[in-house]
C-alpha cells in the first residue's frame, strides 16, 4: 500500500512540476483549483442525497466559494481556456441545492 502511495505522489509531483514550467499556467489552475472544486461538488451533491440539511448548508457555503473563484478566474483569464471545469462544478453545486430542499420538504411531509 505504501509503495502505491509513493508512486502516486511521484506522479503528482512530476505532473505539477512539468506544468509549472510551462509558458501557460492553465494546467496548474486545472490541477490545483478546478479538479478539487469538481470533486468536492460531487461529494457534497452525494451528501445532499443522504443528509439534506447538512448538504444544503455545505452547498450554500460552496456557492459563495464558487462566486469568489469565478470572479478571480475571470479577472486573471483562466475562464476563457479552462472555465468548463469550474462551470461544471458550479452546475453540480446549483443542482444540489434544489435537491436538498426537495429532500427536506419530503421528509417534513412524512412526519
Amino acid at each position: 500500500m505504501r509503495n502505491y502511495l509513493q508512486n502516486y505522489l511521484f506522479l503528482f509531483l512530476i505532473l505539477v512540476s512539468s506544468s509549472a514550467y510551462a509558458s501557460d499556467p492553465t494546467p496548474l489552475f486545472v490541477i490545483i483549483v478546478a479538479i478539487p472544486l469538481l470533486v468536492f461538488a460531487i461529494l457534497f451533491f452525494i451528501l445532499c442525497v443522504f443528509l439534506p440539511r447538512f448538504g444544503l448548508i455545505v452547498m450554500g457555503l460552496m456557492l459563495f466559494l464558487h462566486a469568489a473563484i469565478l470572479a478571480w478566474a475571470s479577472d486573471v483569464g483562466y475562464m476563457e481556456t479552462a472555465g468548463g471545469w469550474v462551470l461544471l462544478s458550479v452546475g453540480i453545486n446549483i443542482a444540489g441545492i434544489p435537491l436538498a430542499i426537495f429532500k427536506l420538504n419530503k421528509a417534513k411531509e412524512q412526519i
